[in-house]
């Protein structure tokens, strides 16, 4: 097997504050086997203003936009009434308008390097987050809303591919956990499946099969291999990640098991004084359909005789 080396590229023409690092550790067997050396996905908390995906450093590849007319969704599942397949900027906008702060971009470096010394890299923008939400917020006792945007590459139209909200009400305003899923109900309908037990119910799961039929039971999938297994939490393994970011896979992605194009998820969490609402929305179609616009071009730069070395021999 080839060695998992990974080689992290964090630049970035962006003012940054607080860099932090995500590695895609699920795809390095993939890579293994098609002998790919290494990739670094680079996540950048964003202070400034960024780069456009078009206004590459000298040296970065550009990845073009092959999206063309995307399907409008066929579902209702919104949050804060943004769905995925929104231009990401515009969605940011509409945030960053309720919450009554900019949110920020978060931008990074995806580079995947071939034995041979071919290469891709391109700076993008991978989504947006809420400033000023640290650890020390989200443990405390304190009221807060945090809200966070995955987007697509720029060869999808860097679009909208999964939403998340987390929302803490303390006090009087704080919902009862009974009718707060009767709302979900009244506005989604019966969930799929739900997590919990009895009065214990504390999340809601709305999903779809590629073909638009609810999944509401565990889902045996056969893997390319042949081997089959069941999922018993359908819509929430490797080939339905729980973020909407966007992993080179050497070709062989989401597909690979797919047995899901969307997840909608709510869950409550409660206490004595507060209530916790969270709020995860991710498709999985936009996701496949981001690889089969991006994978091609990146394969494309790998394939790339190999440029001769200019040494003192």
């Amino acid at each position: 097997m080839a060695s998992r080396e990974l080689t992290l590229d964090a630049t970035n023409s962006c003012s940054t504050y607080g860099t932090k690092v995500r590695v895609a550790e699920d795809a390095m067997g993939i890579f293994d086997g098609m002998g790919i050396k290494a990739l670094a996905l680079a996540s950048m908390a964003v202070f400034g203003p960024c780069a456009a995906a078009a206004e590459q450093p000298e040296g970065y590849d550009t990845l073009q936009d092959k999206a063309g007319t995307l399907p409008a969704r066929s579902y209702d599942y919104a949050i804060l009434g943004i769905k995925p397949g929104m231009n990401g900027e515009e969605a940011a906008k509409r945030v960053s308008e309720h919450l009554g702060k900019p949110m920020q971009p978060s931008s990074g470096v995806l580079q995947v390097k071939a034995p041979n010394g071919a290469g891709f890299r391109s700076q993008m923008v991978i989504g947006y987050v809420t400033p000023g939400i640290s650890p020390t917020v989200r443990m405390s006792a304190r009221p807060y809303e945090e809200i966070t945007l995955d987007l697509s590459t720029p060869a999808l139209g860097s679009v909208v591919t999964g939403i998340h909200r987390t929302w803490r009400i303390v006090g009087d305003e704080a919902p009862a956990q009974g009718a707060f899923f009767a709302q979900i109900a009244e506005t989604y309908g019966a969930p799929h499946m739900t997590g919990g037990k009895g009065v214990g119910v504390n999340e809601y799961l709305y999903m779809l099969s590629p073909e638009g039929v609810p999944v509401t039971g565990p889902i045996t999938v056969t893997d390319a291999n042949g081997n089959s297994s069941t999922a018993a939490y359908p819509c929430q393994d490797k080939a339905h990640p729980a973020e909407g970011t966007y992993r080179y896979r050497g070709g062989k992605g989401l597909e690979t098991g797919a047995h899901c194009s969307v997840r909608f998820s709510v869950r409550y969490q409660g206490g004595a004084q507060d209530a916790t609402l969270r709020f995860d929305l991710v498709d999985f179609d936009l996701m496949r359909r981001d690889e089969q616009a991006a994978d091609p071009q990146i394969g494309q730069k790998l394939s790339a005789p190999a440029t001769a070395t200019k040494l003192d021999l």
